[in-house]
């Protein structure tokens, strides 16, 4: 049997086998936009045969500046664009990624950090994903008063509903994040199926 995802398609389309019946594994299998599969039955399971897949992407920045950033807190990015990709996994309500079918994701931010109040030593950039599996950061040693920062971090066993964010952490007394498209967070799925 075969199924062909439209590429104008803005929902997700989840197959679904009779009752117990898996297909590669997995109770369901979940496509979008321009993907397609050919599916050979054994009797009780079903396997794809051929097909295409379509990796989700997405890119979220700031383009205001986020001010008010505590000292020695976590604080994540609020992006408040959506700049290119998969609009079905811009969480717009509070600026994040959010997955919307289980896989790898690679995630990269850039963030640019500057003191407005006292003075920084330090500040940390990473990326954060919802499960327990906890935040990716990059020490940026600070010759002035801004940082730079970001670092690559790859997620396997994500499902949907997880969200993916960019954060800092510094030690001035508050900082803010610079917007302007100078903070910026990218997440690409690796397509597996």
């Amino acid at each position: 049997i075969g199924f062909r995802m439209a590429t104008g398609l803005t929902k997700l389309v989840t197959l679904d086998g009779n009752a117990a019946e898996l297909i590669d594994d997995a109770l369901t299998r979940v496509m979008w936009a321009g993907e397609s599969a050919l599916l050979l039955c054994d009797g009780s399971n079903w396997s794809k045969i051929a097909g295409k897949a379509v990796a989700m992407t997405i890119r979220i920045r700031r383009i205001t500046d986020q001010t008010g950033i505590a000292s020695l807190t976590v604080t994540p990015m609020i992006a408040d664009q959506h700049t290119a990709g998969t609009a079905l996994m811009w969480d717009s309500v509070n600026g994040r990624v959010k997955i919307v079918r289980p896989g790898t994701y690679v995630a990269a931010n850039f963030t640019y950090v500057e003191k407005t109040v006292g003075t920084m030593t330090f500040s940390y950039h990473g990326t954060h994903i919802s499960a327990s599996q906890g935040p990716y950061a990059q020490s940026t040693a600070l010759a002035a008063s801004t940082s730079i920062g970001g670092l690559p971090a790859v997620w396997s066993g994500a499902v949907a509903g997880d969200f993916i964010d960019a954060w800092v952490y510094h030690d001035a007394t508050t900082a803010k994040l610079f917007g302007a498209a100078n903070s910026e967070l990218g997440v690409v799925e690796i397509s597996t199926w």
